[in-house]
């Protein structure tokens, strides 16, 4: 009985490690210091996607709030995404579905990455005129 018991504990702590390792991540995007403003027909997509081919999950997405420029990445568990380097995709577009990014920041192109760091809140800024993801 003893042991059956010094085992669920061990997987309790296990399970509850796996959970608490995600990295939050939430951020701004900026346009000429400016977060980017939205008509109505307008939506900006923030992909998050795995560099590791074998990792936990290859593909996180974010809401974007145009009233503040913020958005937050929401994962499989809670709302983290495991750690590790990810490549950030933007897509700005409208009705007639052409990128207002100009495909700058598509899957094949995009110069921004970023690496989640295990078990803590992370704000990011991006940068879209300077290319770059800053921690905040």
């Amino acid at each position: 009985m003893k042991r059956h018991v010094g085992i669920v504990v061990i997987g309790c702590f296990v399970m509850a490690g796996c959970h608490g390792s995600e990295g939050r991540v939430a951020g701004v995007l900026l346009k000429k210091g400016q977060h980017i403003s939205l008509t109505e027909e307008e939506q900006i997509t923030i992909t998050l996607l795995a560099t590791d081919p074998k990792a936990e999950i290859t593909q996180a997405d974010a809401d974007y709030d145009p009233a503040d420029g913020t958005f937050k990445v929401h994962g499989p568990v809670r709302d983290g995404i495991p750690p590790g380097e990810y490549r950030i995709v933007l897509r700005w577009t409208a009705s007639d579905e052409e990128d207002r990014f100009q495909g700058v920041f598509s899957e094949e192109n995009t110069p921004l990455s970023y690496t989640v760091v295990a078990g803590k809140a992370q704000e990011i800024v991006i940068d879209v005129d300077e290319k770059t993801v800053m921690a905040r």
